[in-house]
Parts: C-alpha cells; structure tokens; sequence
C-alpha cells in the first residue's frame, strides 16, 4: 500500500530537505504536495488524497496545531506527525490531545522519522483491511439477501480490479462426513471457512466467507491489480485446503467483476455453476456461461419395469435402479434438483398404497449440498424401495398390494371374458378370499367393479371416436350389444347413442 504524504512547513529550504532527503520509495510514500502554512495545506487536502502530514508548529496564518484540530475534523483517516524546534510540554500535550501521530524536534533524525512512518504505515494498513473486510461482509450480505449493492467507494481506488467469487463444496458429503458429531461438524467448517481465506491471503487476495447451505461455502475476494493466472491461484487454494481438511473439495469461481452489474453476474453463474459440480471431472472450474440441463428426463420405461419388478418382489430391482442412474449419468449437465423431483414423481406413482404417516426421505426437502452427487441420491432412493417393500410384507401393506396387483390386472385385460376366479389365481388366493379383499378395497362387488372399468372406457371411446356402439360394446368386453345397452343405461340412466350425443353437443 503506497501512502500519499504532504509535507508543511513555513521555511521552503526544510520541505525540499524533507522531501529530496529522504528514500520515500523504498517506503511506498509518495510526497504528492508541499504546503507553507495551515491554510495552504488545507487546500491541498480538499483537492488530493493524503495519508500523512508532517507539519511544523510555528508557522504564520495558520500554525501546525491548528492545521491538526481541523484536519482531525474533516479528513479523520489522516495520520499526523508534528515537528518543531521547541520542546515545549505544552505543545506535545495538546498535540497528543489532537490525536497527532508523534511530535518530534528539529533537526529531524531521519532513522526515527521513518521508524515512525512503518509504524504509522503499519497501522493504516490493519486499519484499511479491517475497514475493507467490513465493507466486503456488507457487499456479499447484500447480494446474498438480493438487497441493494454499493461498490462506489472501491471505485475511487486506482488500484481496484473487482470482485471475484468461488464456491466450493466437499466432495460425497454424506458418506465423507455422515460418522461426524455435530459439534465437530461445526469445527470442520469453521476450520473450512477460515482456511480458504488464510489461502487466498498469501496468494495476495482478501476475502469473506459465509456458508449458502449445509455443504456450500461462498467466497467474495477482493482483488488488487491484475493477476494472470485465476484458473492455477484457485486450483491451488482448493488442493491446499483439501490437504488440510483430510477431505476432498470441488470448487467454481466467476470471472472478475469490477461494476455492480457485472459482480451480480459474477455471482449468478458461479451459484449455478456449482449445481452441476457432480457432472465436471474438474476440480476447480471456470463458471463461464450457464450450465446447460435437462429439466424432461424421460424415465417412463424404467418406470414400468420397476412397478411391475416391486409388484413381484424381483430380485433385479437395483439393476434396474443402477440402469436408471446411468440413465442420467449419460445425461450431460443433469441438475441434482431435476434428478431428485423425477425421483418424486417416480415414488408418488409407484408407492400408491403407502399410508400417509409412512416415511419417506423424498417426501421432504433433500439437501443437495449434502446428497451431492449421483450416489448419494441412489442410496436414499434404494431405501425408501427397500422401506416400500418391507411394509409390503407386512399384513396391512401385504393385502393392499395384493388387490391392486388385482385391480392393475382387471384394468389391462378388462376387454376379455374376465372372471374373478382368474384375478384370483393371479395373485395367489382363494375366489372366496379374494371378492372379500376387493369388496373391502372398493366397496363393491368383483362384477361390479368390472362393470365400472368397462363402462368408464365406454365412455372414453364415445366422447372420442368414430366407432359405433356395437364395436364399442365389444371393445370394451361385451359381447351382447343389448345386454351392453342395458348396463349403460342402468348406469347413467341414459342410452350409449344419447351420451353421446350430449357431450358431442356439449364439446362443440
């Protein structure tokens, strides 16, 4: 950091001596003035960024204490070093109460003049960092929140590149962390968060860290000048922090963003850059653009192998399981999120016969910074097949399967000459034991309840098609067009030809 120094003194010959005299550069100070009372010095500061002032006491308009009251007024980051011929209590007491730096006596000793200057230099810096950090904290707080942001005071500085963001996650969370206390859990984080930033200190970046999840760790740094090389700094950081840990990361970092619009677009892409963290054989990746995903995974075929696989308690289940995760292996780019809402809708219609205090872990919300990858979200799927299955073996989930084992059956083969004693064989019970079961699942009898299968796709075939109703009849397993007619019209009180007409009428 470069400090910006003014120098104030009534008599020109001590400003060139001060200022030619003395190696500010190989101290990182600039003189960017000289000024030959109070007042002068005053209308430099109102025009140019100072850091320090050394100033004499004794000088005409405007003496050097004076000059340090109103400076501490209006410019209190300006750190003060008074010089004088008088050692003089007084002078060094009120100095002292102005919160000047150091009063020092002429002729200036140049060693204790710059001894002081590193002090001083030293204490700015912490001060600025401090200052920078809190600011930093603000800035990554708002954007998380989606508040307003202000970068405008990082824009005064000439040498403020902008901000950089990476996110990192550890890898197989659950199965890496599942056998961890909680109270540990909270130190490995802790020691997660602070690491990254010790990292990216001696790489010459500050940064703030604040969690977004469980497993996913936001890192704003602010950087100052050019680096060259983004891609090796930060693949660098993670495999150091990775070793330190004993735990695998992954991590995606954005490009620099220096205007607010562009630090929010930095943000964006590296927070959905990291959704697909599982699919990059990276460790550490760029979030150049928006992943690409597939939000329609078609998993109809695996859908049926699995209902009719559960139904038999097959013992090829989890080969068809493994060939579904394959399924979306193969999917480039496949979001976790669409991974785990298919499996959702997968459950909700294979499980139709689960009661409702019956738990399932895709009932809820799953955590994908947990489950982070395809094998934890295959694990937590094959349980809740294996919970399915187990309360099928029980009494209540027994019986229930088996009438809609039965109840699929007569849907599929309605159209033939259905018989109960058929429906029963095929799921292994007695006629008598099985018109008990569907009596007590529907409320109905067997021939009841296949009349209602039949008529219910009557009707679709009606609304729909061209086909007449004796074909019709037939279709949907009636032999007898007048027998048909008769149940219809016992049904809904209406002849086939005349429900017809009343929802063609309607529809047009």
């Amino acid at each position: 950091m470069k400090l910006k120094l003014l120098i104030v003194d009534d008599e020109p010959i001590i400003c060139q001596g001060l200022k030619m005299t003395v190696p500010w550069d190989e101290f990182c100070v600039e003189v960017v003035g000289e000024a030959y009372d109070g007042e002068e010095a005053l209308s430099i500061l109102e025009e140019t960024h100072v850091d320090i002032i050394i100033t004499d006491v004794n000088m005409p308009v405007m003496d050097g204490l004076e000059l340090a009251e109103k400076v501490a007024k209006r410019f209190q980051h300006i750190r003060m070093i008074i010089i004088s011929g008088f050692d003089e209590f007084e002078y060094a007491k009120r100095a002292i109460r102005l919160g000047v730096s150091d009063y020092l006596l002429k002729p200036v000793d140049i060693d204790e003049l710059m001894k002081l200057v590193k002090v001083i230099q030293k204490e700015m810096e912490k001060e600025r960092d401090k200052a920078s950090i809190f600011s930093m904290k603000q800035l990554l707080s708002s954007i998380v929140m989606g508040q307003e942001v202000d970068i405008n005071v990082n824009l005064k500085d000439n040498n403020f590149s902008g901000y950089q963001f990476l996110c990192s996650e550890i890898d197989d969370y659950d199965s890496t962390i599942s056998q961890v206390n909680e109270d540990d859990r909270k130190l490995l984080k802790q020691r997660w968060k602070s690491k990254i930033s010790e990292e990216l200190r001696i790489k010459g970046l500050m940064s703030v860290s604040l969690f977004l999840d469980e497993n996913r760790l936001l890192t704003c740094c602010k950087v100052m000048n050019d680096l060259s090389d983004f891609a090796e700094l930060f693949y660098e950081v993670v495999e150091r922090v990775s070793n330190q840990l004993g735990f695998s990361l992954s991590g995606c970092y954005s490009s620099l963003g220096k205007e607010t619009h562009d630090i929010l677009k930095s943000y964006q892409l590296v927070t959905e850059g990291i959704e697909i963290v599982h699919c990059i054989p990276e460790k550490v990746y760029h979030a150049k653009t928006l992943p690409t995903h597939i939000t329609d995974l078609e998993i109809t075929r695996f859908e049926k192998c699995l209902s009719k696989m559960l139904s038999d308690e097959h013992p090829e289940i989890q080969k068809i399981i493994g060939d579904l995760f394959t399924h979306f292996e193969k999917n480039q780019m496949c979001l976790l999120n669409d991974v785990v809402n298919v499996l959702k809708k997968l459950e909700k219609k294979l499980f139709t016969n689960l009661p409702e205090y019956q738990y399932l872990r895709f009932s809820e919300n799953v955590n994908i910074t947990i489950y982070n990858s395809y094998k934890a979200i295959k694990c937590l799927f094959m349980k809740d097949i294996e919970d399915y299955i187990r309360f099928q073996s029980t009494t209540q989930g027994g019986q229930h399967w088996l009438i809609m084992k039965a109840v699929n059956y007569i849907k599929e083969n309605y159209a033939s000459d259905l018989k109960a004693s058929e429906v029963a064989n095929v799921i292994n019970v007695s006629p008598n034991y099985f018109s008990q079961l569907i009596k007590q699942e529907t409320g109905t009898h067997f021939n009841d309840y296949l009349h209602d299968v039949r008529l219910n796709q009557a009707k679709v075939l009606l609304k729909e098609t061209p086909f007449r109703v004796f074909e019709i009849a037939e279709m949907v397993g009636y032999k007898d067009y007048k027998y048909f007619v008769h149940i219809f019209k016992k049904s809904t009180t209406i002849t086939p030809t005349k429900y017809r007409k009343i929802v063609t009428d309607f529809n047009s």
